[in-house]
């Protein structure tokens, strides 16, 4: 993200005359970021959604508390999913405003290159935070995991092999 941001800074010259040669570097790094945003918090999202099922089925397996184990798996993938749309959408909002900025030259852009630049510097901390948060409910997801497994291989009846 930052290094789109900061090619997108030579995309014009200072008096805003023409357009450099980092132009189409600007756009296709756009996208790309765009891309990877995008596929990196829905991983991060299905990792909620696959061990949210598993701290389930081990909780109803082994008969343990709902409340103190899936419930807050679960409330974990719903803050997982909330902050990952909310990145998605931040990173949407600059990519449609950075293509509204993009017209051919002599024509008035529908917004102020100015205002892409602010929006993009918006979501490059909304999403280092998010990144940070999500980070931190992984943290406490697999601490639920860990909390789990070692009930089940307590079990005289179950045995979860962990290592090879």
């Amino acid at each position: 993200m930052s290094i789109t941001f900061c090619v997108g800074l030579f995309v014009t010259d200072p008096q805003g005359a023409f357009q450099t040669r980092y132009h189409d570097m600007h756009m296709l790094l756009g996208m790309g970021t765009g891309l990877l945003c995008f596929a990196a918090h829905i991983i991060v999202f299905m990792y909620f959604m696959a061990t949210s099922r598993w701290i389930q089925a081990a909780t109803d397996k082994a008969n343990l508390k709902q409340l103190q184990y899936a419930e807050p798996a679960l409330k974990h993938k719903t803050q997982a999913f909330a902050l990952a749309m909310i990145a998605i959408l931040s990173t949407m909002l600059t990519m449609i405003a950075g293509a509204s900025t993009d017209v051919p030259l002599g024509s008035a852009p529908l917004i102020p290159p100015t205002v892409h630049m602010g929006i993009a510097m918006v979501m490059i901390a909304t999403n280092g935070y998010i990144a940070l948060r999500q980070f931190k409910i992984i943290q406490m997801q697999k601490k639920l995991m860990d909390d789990v497994l070692h009930i089940l291989n307590d079990m005289p009846h179950v045995k979860i092999i962990t290592e090879p």
